[in-house]
């Protein structure tokens, strides 16, 4: 049990015994309110609510029969309904039912159903999804790209960005002549916001599915996972390669800042171009050397394009051989090489511009993301009857110099 309702179900009884028990019995009051004390000092530990129910009531029984009388009826009633909401055999099976009982009753048939039967088993208020599936947040935390990244919430951050370089006059420290006069020196802040935009997906499964299936618990775990599976196929392909669409195109992603959409004067991103050939050891390098090295740096590219940088000749008329992703990583000096064919694997063969590498410092992106199902579980319009599922997800460069992009260029 959550210490905050094991708090919360001691105040309540402490108030009622107030009112209620003899002189001799309000002696527990403050029992109780000693106990309440204890639990809310010690901020590290989570109390056992059996061992605590256990101390109040022998302390009730040292206070007279009435007071244990009416601890006894307290606990009956305060800890049954808090025990129950945390019960989610009990929230499982009411929510299976309530599906099978609305079947075809119109739209608010589900809620109404599912609110009864929690009710009939102490359990107040209409829980969510994930508190009667909370193993759904856990597998989406586990399975997407972006369980690497920094959940920072729905909001923007503004910072100040220099993006004067290393060698400018007002940047580098100036000593003073004896005699001479000390000219002034300032540092160049550009505000920037970033704003954690989303992207959005749901999905609609007829109820009709629910009732075929007759296992409830794993028809929504399978929405769940896929759900999960395909936005995060999705934002994995809007950060490396950009969305696609027109900037104009009813469903473009354009609030999900993303590397390939940037500009080369932002400071965030490092940007190369390479001609006419894949880009080579050195060129990477050359990327990486000017990026913020002081977190681990993932390179993203395609398989190809990393046999082609790993393969060497030992002297003339050697045998091609090649070296290991932990050498080649030690020789960019990056963390992590991943493989993905959503980046080019070779020159494009007409005139374009295209992605091949993808350099991420990822502490350095921020990530922003809903619960994965809405509050509204069914849908009843133009003779649909459906579950639906939903999730947005969204993030941002947040650092400077945090990212890379090399590209390669078909003239």
């Amino acid at each position: 049990m959550k210490k905050t309702y094991l708090i919360n179900a001691l105040t309540s009884i402490k108030k009622g015994l107030a009112n209620s028990i003899t002189e001799d019995g309000k002696a527990l009051v403050s029992e109780i309110q000693a106990i309440i004390t204890e639990m809310e000092a010690d901020t590290d530990v989570e109390f056992n609510a059996e061992d605590v129910m256990a101390k109040v009531t022998e302390l009730a029984k040292k206070a007279g029969a009435e007071a244990a009388a009416e601890v006894a009826s307290s606990f009956e009633g305060k800890f049954k309904k808090i025990e129950n909401k945390m019960d989610k055999t009990v929230l499982r099976n009411s929510f299976a039912t309530a599906l099978r009982n609305s079947a075809g009753k119109g739209k608010g048939a589900f809620a109404e159903e599912f609110k009864t039967l929690c009710v009939e088993n102490g359990i107040t208020g209409l829980p969510s999804m994930l508190e009667v599936f909370p193993e759904i947040q856990t597998k989406f935390e586990q399975t997407s790209i972006l369980s690497k990244l920094r959940k920072l919430g729905n909001y923007s951050i503004k910072i100040g960005v220099s993006v004067q370089e290393d060698s400018d006059t007002d940047v580098r420290a100036k000593g003073h002549v004896e005699g001479a006069q000390k000219g002034d020196q300032s540092l160049e802040l550009t505000p920037k916001t970033i704003s954690l935009g989303a992207i959005y997906k749901k999905i609609s499964v007829p109820k009709l599915v629910s009732y075929q299936t007759g296992d409830d618990t794993a028809l929504f775990q399978w929405l769940a996972n896929e759900l999960v599976e395909r936005i995060d196929n999705e934002i994995q392909r809007v950060i490396l390669v950009g969305d696609g669409r027109a900037n104009n195109h009813a469903d473009k992603i354009s609030s999900f800042e993303t590397i390939g959409t940037k500009t080369a004067t932002d400071a965030y991103t490092v940007y190369a171009t390479v001609t006419n050939a894949l880009p080579t050891l050195a060129q990477i390098r050359a990327v990486v050397d000017q990026m913020d090295n002081s977190k681990p740096i993932t390179m993203y590219a395609h398989p190809a394009v990393i046999t082609d940088v790993q393969e060497f000749i030992y002297g003339a008329g050697g045998s091609v051989q090649y070296i290991t992703d932990e050498t080649l990583a030690s020789q960019l000096g990056i963390n992590e090489i991943v493989r993905t064919k959503m980046l080019a694997g070779a020159v494009p063969g007409a005139a374009s511009v295209v992605p091949a590498i993808v350099l991420i410092q990822h502490d350095s992106y921020g990530y922003v993301g809903s619960d994965l199902f809405s509050v509204n579980y069914e849908l009843w319009e133009y003779n649909n009857d459906v579950l639906l599922s939903e999730i947005f997800a969204g993030g941002a460069i947040i650092k400077s110099l945090s990212t890379g992009l090399v590209t390669i260029t078909k003239s």
